[in-house]
């Protein structure tokens, strides 16, 4: 996940083959604000930010049982 912290847009990138990956952007309160499916392999998804506003958030990928959990700061 890049940049990070990030204002408008990150990139996501995931190697992989043909793994189908849900996408959830969390408040730190744990409510859910944005998702998205991703197929991989993936070198540079655009998620766009013009939702969120400013603050820290959690980026979690899902694939079956994983997941991978990541923070993410937005500064407008």
């Amino acid at each position: 996940v890049y940049p990070n912290p990030a204002s408008d847009m990150i990139y996501l990138t995931i190697p992989g083959t043909d793994t189908e990956y849900n996408l959830g952007i969390y408040a730190v309160t744990g409510q859910l604000l944005k998702q998205e499916q991703i197929l991989t392999p993936v070198e540079r998804s655009p998620i766009y930010l013009d939702d969120l506003g400013p603050g820290l958030y959690l980026i979690q990928l899902t694939e079956g049982a994983r997941r991978y959990t990541k923070k993410l700061v937005i500064r407008k």
